[in-house]
């Protein structure tokens, strides 16, 4: 959300102030829900603005108030310390799981889907380090589902 093609579409690694502008788009998702009128509304702003950060603590955005009158969505800035554990809410540490996978599946411009396996792997590899251990496990509970949803949009 809100970053342009010409970083997102390159076709080579990103510098660190590109990488620092993408990373805007939790931000930016956010802002998009300031006035919050529903729990979805409220929901939407968790997962837009938390989705990266990590069971511990090493993610971002980090603790940033966008409710403050001096929020700005597109400053590249973040907060100093992350959120870890059960200070990340709910919805963004199911999302972080699924946009691992789906970003680790799928095919990208600057990469080709890794091996389902791996993919696999990867998520068990980071239970307790990027994602919540009880939301993995629930994970590979459920895996036929996620396959199944997954293999109903192939593109």
């Amino acid at each position: 959300v809100g970053i342009s093609d010409l970083i997102l579409k390159k076709n080579e690694s990103f510098s660190d102030e590109e990488f620092s502008i993408i990373k805007t788009h939790t931000k930016i998702g956010a802002s998009l829900f300031l006035d919050v009128n529903s729990s979805l509304d409220q929901m939407a702003r968790d997962v837009a603005l938390y989705h990266h950060e990590q069971w511990d603590g090493k993610g971002y955005p980090g603790c940033v108030d966008i409710t403050s009158s001096d929020f700005n969505a597109f400053d590249i800035t973040f907060g100093e310390k992350g959120l870890s554990g059960e200070e990340i809410p709910l919805a963004a540490r199911i999302v972080s799981i699924a946009d691992v996978f789906d970003a680790l599946s799928s095919k990208r411009i600057y990469k080709s889907p890794w091996k389902e396996s791996d993919v696999l792997a990867e998520i068990q590899n980071q239970s307790g380090k990027k994602f919540d251990p009880e939301i993995v496990a629930i994970f590979f509970k459920i895996i036929d589902r996620i396959r199944a949803i997954q293999n109903s949009f192939p593109d």
